[in-house]
Formats: structure tokens, C-alpha cells, sequence
């Protein structure tokens, strides 16, 4: 986990006129999580938000894979 988490980049937020891209529709309060994602050129967006990300997981957007934070561990485990 410790390696994970250095590998971790803290990206600034996305400008407020950002668009999202066509297709996918979010509340506002979570706009800013995916373009700064986008922005950032984040590889993967991990989040337990079902509600609003649901339909998104396992999609790439803007090839950002969009996964539930347990998913994609379990896709790490054996890796160095």
C-alpha cells in the first residue's frame, strides 16, 4: 500500500468551464473529480461512488479506467 500511495500525484482542479466529455453526465459535485482525472492524465479514477460513477466502471473515459478502489487492487495483487 506504502508504494501505492507514492505513487500518488495530487493534481490542481480542473477550470470551472471545463467540459465534460460527450456522453457522460455527472452531478456537479463530482464534475471536477473526473477532469481532474483527465487533466491530471491519471491512468485510472478509483471510487466507491455507485450512484454516480456506476455506470462508468470498467469504462475508459478519455483513457481514464474508471474502478472501484477493491477492483483494482485485486488486479495489482502479485505485481511489483
Amino acid at each position: 500500500m506504502i508504494a501505492l500511495l507514492a505513487a500518488v500525484t495530487q493534481v490542481p482542479d480542473p477550470p470551472t468551464t471545463a467540459a465534460l466529455p460527450p456522453g457522460v453526465t455527472l452531478p456537479d459535485k463530482d464534475r471536477p473529480i473526473l477532469l481532474s482525472a483527465i487533466d491530471g492524465q491519471a491512468t485510472h479514477l478509483l471510487t466507491g461512488d455507485r450512484r454516480h460513477f456506476g455506470p462508468y466502471f470498467g469504462q475508459s473515459i478519455r483513457r481514464r479506467l474508471i474502478q472501484r478502489p477493491a477492483v483494482y487492487l485485486a488486479g495489482r495483487r502479485g505485481t511489483p
